[in-house]
């Protein structure tokens, strides 16, 4: 979908089209020329091909076009969900949409998410005693996003633009997610990511004062390594949010930090966001009033 998520602005609206013959499903059928905006969360499981052999496309409209052609954006059709076992392996999957293919309900688009996503939300659902075994250490996933991060930020903070880009940077660990359970907040899956927003947001100055960023670059590049090795995982009792603190070098009485803001909605997708960074002296987080020790140590 990077094609049509460059054009959003421009052609906002898609319509799923079928090729009309008499092998279409008739599920599909029933969505030919259905015209839904490019950010409907019906696209994240519905964005053809739904299945082997499916030929289904979209076609993108701009507001023009819409109005020339006399065409509306409609809303979308109720979604029929439900869990489905692989005959074969006994894998169970849940709430695949009726008229999708097992394994097809996801945005191609949105791919590189998918399964990074898949397993945050997994992790969740398993029974206590596997959950904590799961996530017990998220120390063990750092090597796995610290690459791809890498490259990637290093890309983004080169750019003069953003372009609405998410990745997955590591996982909440067992601790954690328990401990915000109990703060009234269940968290609907495990995963931690950023946008290329707030990164480059972090990197602008604080202050015109002192010209400095909220984070260095070195620090954001290791990004998932602070994530899943902490200094200490702090809960805020004032914004209800997780801070990742971690040391920073050459500076044993400061410490730096990132928010982690649980079940934020972003491009319709529900995960925990950092949302911003900084650095703090280690009395401040010691704070006891503002702050809760999760794991780890100041």
């Amino acid at each position: 979908m990077a094609t049509i998520s460059t054009c959003k602005k421009t052609r906002p609206f898609l319509q799923y089209q079928t090729v009309g013959d008499r092998r279409v499903r008739p599920e599909h059928s029933a969505w030919d020329n259905q015209i839904l905006h490019i950010d409907d969360s019906w696209w994240n499981t519905h964005m053809p091909p739904n299945g082997w052999g499916c030929r289904c496309t979209v076609r993108s409209l701009s507001a023009r076009q819409m109005q020339r052609d006399k065409l509306n954006a409609g809303t979308a059709p109720p979604l029929e969900a439900s869990e489905r076992i692989n005959p074969s392996t006994g894998e169970i999957f849940g709430n695949v949409p009726k008229g999708i293919d097992t394994g097809w309900n996801y945005n191609v688009g949105k791919a590189w998410l998918g399964p990074e996503i898949a397993f945050g939300k997994k992790a969740v659902q398993l029974p206590d005693g596997i959950r904590r075994t799961v996530i017990g250490n998220t120390a063990l996933f750092s090597q796995v996003f610290a690459k791809p991060f890498e490259k990637w930020a290093n890309e983004v903070v080169k750019r003069d633009t953003n372009r609405g880009e998410i990745r997955t940077v590591g996982y909440i660990n067992y601790k954690t997610l328990e401990h915000a359970v109990t703060k009234g907040i269940v968290p609907e899956d495990t995963t931690i990511t950023i946008t290329d927003d707030r990164l480059r947001r972090m990197l602008k100055p604080k202050s015109r004062r002192t010209g400095k960023p909220l984070i260095e670059v070195p620090e954001l590049l290791n990004l998932p390594a602070h994530l899943a090795k902490p200094k200490a995982i702090l809960w805020d009792n004032l914004k209800n949010s997780i801070v990742y603190v971690f040391d920073i070098k050459d500076q044993s009485s400061n410490a730096g930090k990132f928010f982690v803001s649980l079940n934020f909605k972003q491009k319709n997708d529900i995960s925990n966001s950092i949302r911003s960074a900084g650095v703090s002296s280690l009395s401040n987080l010691k704070d006891k009033n503002h702050y809760e020790i999760i794991d780890g140590k100041l």
